[in-house]
């Protein structure tokens, strides 16, 4: 059976390059609520708003690594710190800027922006053969399984009904699930993933203890999924 490892180098980058994609872009939006936050003229104090929103931008600048040797530096004033330069400049009738952020040079900058480009010209490229391994795998995976049963008897497989296996059978339980994951775990259709139980995005039930006894499962039981899923 051909597998798609979730931590082969492909998705590997693909996941750095999503996150460092999405960090960038929570950069910038904090960056510009920083900016509403600071006040036009000389002013000094606390704002819990400003401060709150200067540690996320620092926690994320922190977070972001280098591209070709370099990532921003620079770090928001604290009031303080803007309101006496603000004082200063108004006293000696100079205007100053109120952040200066250190940016390379013009021709480093496009060197940079060409460098994004050919690396996400790469990210495309890799996602799409991602998704075509995934496909070859899923179409690989079925014909095997196909194979297997269609050839099951010159292989050796007895044929049976499942009545013949099972001593006992039970429906499960159509409760309303939950996110609390101090409950027990539920499978349920959409755990059922190219012909496996994905255990990722479980659902909670909080079972009384004659639902426990029943519902529980047991090392030998055999599930079956009554209704056909999309991934199934």
């Amino acid at each position: 059976m051909v597998d798609v490892q979730e931590d082969s180098p492909i998705n590997s980058a693909l996941r750095q390059f999503e996150a460092t994609e999405a960090n960038l872009a929570k950069l910038e939006h904090t960056w510009s609520e920083i900016e509403k936050l600071t006040p036009e003229g000389p002013a000094f104090g606390n704002d819990p708003a400003y401060e709150e929103h200067v540690r996320v931008y620092e926690d994320v600048l922190a977070a972001l690594p280098k591209i070709d040797g370099w990532k921003p530096e620079s770090v928001p004033m604290d009031l303080n710190s803007i309101g006496q330069n603000r004082l200063d400049a108004k006293e000696i009738g100079e205007i100053t800027q109120l952040q200066e952020i250190q940016l390379p040079l013009l021709e480093e900058q496009r060197r940079i922006v060409a460098r994004i480009d050919e690396l996400a010209a790469q990210i495309n490229e890799a996602r799409a053969l991602r998704q075509e391994t995934v496909e070859h795998a899923e179409a690989l995976q079925a014909s095997r399984i196909c194979k297997l049963f269609t050839e099951g008897s010159v292989t050796g497989w007895t044929n049976g009904r499942l009545g013949d296996y099972v001593v006992d059978d039970c429906y499960g339980t159509s409760e309303k699930t939950c996110d609390d994951d101090t409950g027990i775990p539920i499978l349920a259709m959409g755990n059922i993933q190219n012909g496996r139980i994905d255990t990722r995005r479980l659902k909670y039930l909080h079972l009384s203890e004659k639902d426990r006894r029943r519902l529980l499962l047991r090392c030998g039981d055999i599930l079956v999924n009554r209704i056909m899923t999309a991934r199934a």
